[in-house]
């Protein structure tokens, strides 16, 4: 799979760097690259490791026994591993135990109604439509996610149309072979977690004119209030979303010493903005409270009582994580667990890397500038491309906020193993490292750069490799119910 977008052009009336890079040829690696993994998973031997996938689809009746029903059960049967168990029971028949609100009955309700147009002759009972509804929605919503991180990385990179759209098409080929793997075909949340995420940084990433920076404008608050719904509706899918307001928050916060000033001069723009931005934090709280205020709903009123409905904020997810999967801060720090600690550590290293190189700004700066140019021609043309590469490093600098946070998290008080799959879902990595795959290794300077960028870019050929065997082998090992997970 050619990441590098594309060569350079050898005739003047052509150009194939843009025919390379196209949105065409990105769609069409994605369906192979889903094909394989498909392929990896139908040819994985047996019902796997565990038989819970077997009893789960023995429980409910089939309508059909054509060979396409058949092959639809087997088939799904093969991406319905670990915690798409619980996700396609839960959308079959609704929430049953208190564990089962740690995966997203948001998504699960949309999948349960989804699943109600498929035909019983094709997918022969009522678990299997809901399976195929979900693989379904994690499909379209990678693709999504795909695109929209195209479309992200090309608003912000400071070059020209040619490079721009080389670094986007290389940025979103790595989502594609995301470490994430089979996790983001099957019914998961992942796909969908990363569209929504993906979607609401797009959203605020979207350029205005110089007239609506400085000027009371609505679009420009819209536009705000749309990424924060955008990522609220991320914490519904995974509650990692929460992370993304974190740098609405340090937008927030930065003001504040100034809100007096704002006030007393009436600038009436700066406090839109800021009113806008508090909106759309709020939002993503808005989210939190409606799903935990649905479970305290069920579980803490009536004469019902468990133990987190006394807590404040009283949060179901917490408590599930916590009392059934010993989740919590160093809890996973255990000699056993070593070995989890080694698969995620590769992981860990790219997510801390970029998001260091992303927090720094003059490394960040240096490289963008020996990669994609300084700007020639006029000191007009200078002075615009300088704008747009402060705006790139500004946006990179708040998108990796999350990152990091999420990175820490994870080797902290999650189980670490999955960062490997919901690292999916921010995009700072994959446009850093597209950034160093595109590098002029030359004039390398560590000194400049820092370690880990010159060692990123000079081994970023590796990276790629080794994240399409992680996710081949992976694939294998999903399908027959095996770690990792």
């Amino acid at each position: 799979m050619a990441l590098n977008g594309g060569s350079t052009p050898t005739q003047a009336t052509s150009s194939p760097v843009s025919t390379n890079a196209s949105i065409g040829r990105l769609i069409r690696l994605f369906w192979v690259w889903k094909a394989l993994l498909l392929t990896i998973a139908a040819v994985s031997p047996g019902p796997g490791y565990d038989t819970s996938t077997q009893i789960l689809f023995d429980r409910y009746p089939s309508y059909s026994e054509t060979w396409l029903a058949e092959a639809s059960r087997w088939l799904a049967a093969k991406l319905t591993k670990w915690d798409a168990i619980y996700f396609t029971n839960t959308a079959a028949r609704g929430l049953a135990f208190e564990q089962e609100w740690a995966f997203s009955p948001v998504f699960s309700k949309v999948v349960s109604f989804l699943a109600g147009v498929f035909p019983y002759s094709v997918c022969g009972s009522r678990i299997v439509c809901n399976a195929w509804a979900g693989i379904l929605i994690s499909h379209v919503s990678h693709l999504g996610a795909v695109l929209v991180l195209f479309a992200l990385t090309y608003q912000l990179i400071p070059a020209s149309d040619d490079k721009r759209r080389q670094i986007a098409f290389t940025t979103a080929c790595l989502h594609v072979i995301s470490p994430g793997g089979l996790f983001l075909s099957a019914f998961y949340g992942e796909s969908a977690f990363a569209l929504l995420n993906f979607s609401g940084m797009a959203i605020f990433a979207l350029p205005t004119s110089s007239r609506l920076e400085t000027s009371f404008d609505v679009y420009r608050g819209a536009k705000i209030i749309a990424g924060g719904l955008a990522f609220g509706l991320a914490s519904v899918a995974r509650s990692n979303g929460i992370f993304s307001g974190v740098f609405l928050a340090w937008d927030a916060v930065a003001q504040l010493p100034i809100l007096p000033h704002m006030l007393q001069q009436r600038q009436w723009n700066k406090l839109f903005w800021l009113a806008s931005t508090l909106l759309s934090g709020s939002l993503i709280l808005v989210c939190q409270v409606l799903l935990q205020g649905w479970a305290y709903a069920q579980y803490c009123t009536k004469g019902n009582w468990r133990p987190w409905c006394a807590w404040l904020p009283p949060s179901i997810y917490t408590w599930v994580q916590q009392h059934y999967w010993g989740v919590g801060f160093l809890r996973y720090w255990t000699l056993s667990n070593a070995p989890l600690f080694a698969l995620a550590a590769p992981m860990a290293f790219v997510l801390f890397g970029t998001g260091i190189v992303a927090l720094e700004r003059t490394k960040l700066m240096a490289m963008v500038q020996d990669t994609l140019g300084k700007g020639k021609g006029s000191d007009k043309k200078v002075l615009v491309e300088t704008a747009a590469q402060t705006r790139f490093v500004g946006f990179v600098f708040r998108f990796a906020l999350p990152q990091v946070i999420l990175a820490t998290l994870a080797l902290t008080s999650f189980h670490v193993q999955i960062l490997n799959r919901i690292s999916s879902g921010y995009p700072v990595w994959y446009i850093v490292l597209a950034i160093a795959i595109h590098a002029d290794t030359s004039g390398l300077s560590a000194k400049k750069y820092g370690f880990f960028l010159g060692w990123l870019t000079q081994h970023s050929t590796w990276i790629i490799r080794a994240m399409v065997m992680y996710a081949i082998v992976q694939g294998g090992l999903y399908a027959s119910f095996m770690p990792p997970a």
